[in-house]
């Protein structure tokens, strides 16, 4: 069955279409389905001649011709679905990769990323184009993966490796490292230097109201206390 969803195009174009969205849901789980299918099928649209044997091919002896010989993909079909797997389903993992609610994903982004470029990286230069159009993506690291491509099979995790550090600067942060982050200083312009002076006004202000709450009320009892409650809320936040 999984062979003959392959080979309908038809039938395979619109689950590629709907994986490559579910990359992009915002749900943990939805988007590791849609990479561990995406990691199963990569090798799949690789020309018959070049496909890797998979390890219960190597370790049986089968006289009949393997399944991916039997049932070969058209090559139109394998051709149009590795351009599309290259450029926007590489678009999706890139964008997911960036985005710090995917942060607990990332090193199978990584894997999948690696997956396209070495794979595919012989038939088409499509997957390589967009990672180099990436601001801050060095070629020379890039080419660190072409060693792979004879291989794609081999030494995953340093694959793996690779792709992080090629988008080391792309990665997204989690929301409890962002408070870590440090802020760079920015020259402010007049009309910004204007604001903050009237905010700082506006705050020497209140803090004066909030240091002497007894004058023109006759004092108010209980002041201290509920500073002290507006605090303790207030820490919750910058917690």
């Amino acid at each position: 069955m999984r062979r003959f969803c392959l080979l309908q195009s038809n039938i395979v174009e619109p689950l590629i279409l709907f994986a490559t969205h579910a990359i992009r849901i915002r749900d943990q789980r939805s988007c590791a389905v849609s990479i561990r299918v995406f990691k199963s099928i990569i090798a799949e649209f690789v020309p018959v001649q070049d496909q890797p044997p998979t390890q219960q091919q190597s370790e049986s002896d089968s006289e009949s011709e393997p399944e991916a010989v039997t049932w070969p993909i058209p090559p139109e079909t394998a051709t149009a679905i590795r351009e599309y797997i290259s450029s926007d389903v590489l678009q999706a993992c890139v964008a997911s990769f960036h985005d710090s609610s995917f942060v607990e994903l990332q090193r199978e982004l990584a894997v999948l990323i690696a997956n396209i470029v070495v794979y595919y990286g012989r038939y088409t230069d499509t997957a390589r184009k967009l990672l180099l159009s990436i601001p801050n993506v060095a070629e020379q690291d890039l080419n660190r993966l072409a060693e792979f491509v004879d291989k794609p099979t081999s030494n995953t995790r340093q694959q793996r490796a690779i792709v992080l550090e090629l988008l080391k600067d792309v990665k997204g942060i989690s929301i409890s490292e962002m408070g870590k982050m440090p802020k760079s200083i920015v020259p402010m312009s007049r009309a910004e230097a204007a604001r903050s002076n009237r905010r700082t006004d506006r705050s020497r202000m209140a803090q004066q109201f909030m240091e002497h709450p007894e004058q023109g009320t006759g004092g108010t009892p209980g002041t201290d206390e509920g500073q002290d409650s507006l605090e303790s809320i207030a820490g919750l936040f910058d917690s």
